[in-house]
């Protein structure tokens, strides 16, 4: 309990005239609430631009793999759930550009909570479409490879 009752009289002693007011505060708020949205903004580029990159880099491979893809790719499926794919990432881009450019330094503090309200809702959306369509290629991905992987269909 020494421990304890020095640390209380410490912050009994420290000078009390360093507090920040309410408008001192709110600018550093409406910042830091901007710089996660923008940084948001740019983990949804960067993923798009990871995807894009991941579905072209095996058309630099061999050219047996290349024909497994493009006869998988063939299928109307995978090419609507792929156009499908970076549509809805490029709607959750402009949602989350949208929802970086709307908070500003000069908002009340009501409306920059629903544009954070608003931006966490985004982020919600973005993730539990992430789960289902990561659930929805593993179907396919199984379908196509029990179906099309001469290794598997020997099995």
């Amino acid at each position: 309990m020494d421990g304890l009752d020095l640390l209380k009289k410490d912050w009994n002693k420290q000078d009390t005239q360093a507090t920040l007011k309410a408008k001192d505060i709110l600018p550093m708020l409406h910042k830091k609430s901007s710089s996660i949205v923008k940084t948001l903004f740019y983990i949804s580029i960067g993923e798009l631009l990871f995807w894009i990159l991941v579905n072209t880099i095996p058309y630099f491979s061999s050219d047996s793999y290349r024909e497994q893809l493009d006869k998988v790719y063939s299928d109307n499926i995978m090419i609507g759930l792929s156009v499908f794919s970076y549509a809805i990432i490029l709607v959750f881009i402009f949602l989350l550009y949208k929802s970086y450019k709307s908070i500003s330094v000069t908002d009340s503090a009501r409306r920059l909570m629903k544009s954070i309200i608003n931006t966490r809702k985004i982020i919600k959306y973005y993730v539990l479409y992430n789960l289902i369509i990561i659930a929805i290629s593993l179907v396919i991905g199984f379908y196509y490879s029990s179906h099309y992987d001469p290794n598997v269909m020997k099995a």
